[in-house]
């Protein structure tokens, strides 16, 4: 590698970097590249949530599809939903107000459950992705696990 080049990628580590700390900084996880700045082994550590591919492949699992996991984020999503809804309805007792409050409440509980983030895909385009907590998709994966056992042990 020429100084030419070693001077070029460390701009662009630089820049990278420093991207991510702004995101992290405004809570803006759709400004960067989730997959490429995956790589840096600090990435995981410092932002706490990952993609449900990249938590896959990180932990080596072959016994849970990605579909599994967004099955069950998805009816997370929706109990959350339901939950949000009484206490909204709680909160502003079905007058006026219900519909800001239900808002408020909803995306706070988006927000601890997933964050919206951004991956490249194929051809150099950008996807939406939600990056979650470690600790969740543990108990996703235990749940999956579980559930299986659960299944193989009816049918025997």
């Amino acid at each position: 590698m020429t100084k030419e080049e070693e001077f070029s990628d460390f701009v662009n580590r630089t820049a990278r970097t420093t991207t991510l700390f702004q995101a992290i900084i405004d809570n803006n996880h759709t400004s960067y590249d989730f997959k490429s700045m995956n790589k840096f082994k600090a990435v995981e550590t410092f932002l706490g949530r990952t993609a449900i591919q990249s938590y896959i492949d990180s932990r080596q699992i072959t016994d849970a599809t990605y579909m599994e996991f967004h099955y069950l984020l998805k009816k997370l999503y929706d109990y959350a939903s339901d939950k949000a809804k009484e206490m909204a309805k709680e909160i502003a007792d079905g007058g006026e107000g219900f519909d800001e409050e239900l808002v408020k409440i909803l995306e706070y509980l988006e927000n601890c459950i997933a964050t919206e983030g951004m991956t490249r895909i194929h051809g150099g385009k950008f996807q939406p992705t939600k990056l979650v907590g470690f600790q969740l998709l543990d108990a996703m994966y235990v749940a999956i696990k579980n559930k299986k056992n659960d299944v193989n042990e009816d049918l025997e």
